[in-house]
């Protein structure tokens, strides 16, 4: 199957990382896959991102609210594929021009496929222009009538991490409210614990996937003590955590509501947040290993890139 995805890609944007995870997955799986992306701005992010077959049509600069689209060498680029995935919903586009070359691809045959990530969808988004819709958020599926897939996890097998000081870490946009995290450890340390707490995130520090997953497994447990409330997403982050193997610790808001495994402890305040770093250090690592094995089992990327294309199949039976 020829599958072209219209997405940010190789870029400091947690849908570009999506993105490489499920085409490396359906490219496994002998699929050609093709990317419509950014054009980048900044040093490229990860190596990987060379492999795929990639034509740079759109532009989006935040800081001049500069907006570029190439509808022709869009079109051009996808018409011979069996189905066009828009993997990014938000308003990084004009929307007329957008909806333009959704209506070309329409008129060409071509199945439109979206994923809608967030609760972030222009008010007066098209649907008619999709046949087929989903999304990794269970409320945003009931919400949208869409088919719900969860985040993929990453495949890396288990390893315990270094012995030695623990080590929490954070990881991602930056949405984390560090004060409270850091408070919270240096008060463990008065007690005693020999704990740590690095930070890996913001646009300067942003790092390709292998390298993140290679950091990952180098720390005992993950934080994300998001203080967010209100919209409806399903944290990355968390996936990638739990993939790598290591426990998480995320504040009970809604961007980890479809995260109901032994591995994440959620937590309200300040004192549930010191109970849970105890706790995480107390968790043995064969425990830690037989969880993620199971849930690599159940939502490994190449698990989920089987169910996109099971999707993706029965929106083309329906031309």
């Amino acid at each position: 199957m020829k599958i072209c995805f219209l997405s940010s890609f190789n870029a400091v944007c947690g849908i570009a990382d999506t993105t490489l995870s499920l085409a490396s997955g359906l490219r496994d799986f002998g699929n050609q896959i093709r990317i419509l992306a950014n054009i980048p701005y900044g040093q490229k992010t990860d190596p990987h991102c060379q492999n795929f077959n990639v034509r740079e049509v759109f532009e989006v600069t935040l800081q001049s609210h500069k907006r570029f689209f190439d509808v022709d060498g869009a079109v051009e680029f996808v018409k011979d594929c069996d189905v066009l995935h828009v993997q990014f919903e938000s308003a990084l586009y004009i929307q007329e021009l957008l909806e333009t070359f959704l209506s070309r691809v329409k008129q060409l045959g071509i199945p439109i496929f979206v994923t809608l990530h967030s609760s972030c969808i222009w008010p007066n988004l098209n649907f008619g222009l999709f046949n087929g819709r989903v999304t990794p958020n269970k409320k945003l599926a009931q919400i949208y009538d869409a088919t719900y897939i969860p985040h993929g996890v990453p495949e890396v097998p288990y390893a315990p991490p270094p012995k030695g000081e623990y080590k929490l870490v954070s990881f991602g946009l930056g949405r984390n409210q560090d004060e409270t995290v850091n408070s919270t450890v240096a008060e463990l340390v008065r007690e005693g614990w020999k704990i740590k707490f690095e930070t890996l995130y913001g646009h300067h520090k942003w790092t390709p996937q292998y390298q993140l997953y290679e950091w990952v497994r180098q720390a005992n447990a993950v934080v994300l003590y998001y203080p967010e409330q209100g919209a409806i997403v399903t944290s990355s982050a968390c996936a990638v955590a739990l993939g790598c193997g290591r426990p998480v610790i995320a504040s009970k808001t809604s961007w980890f509501d479809d995260y109901d495994y032994a591995m994440v402890k959620k937590v309200e305040s300040e004192d549930t947040l010191k109970r849970a770093i105890i706790d995480s250090v107390q968790m043995d690592f064969e425990t830690q290993k037989q969880h993620t094995q199971q849930l690599q089992n159940e939502r490994g990327w190449g698990v989920v890139a089987k169910k996109y294309l099971e999707v993706y199949k029965s929106i083309i039976c329906k031309k």
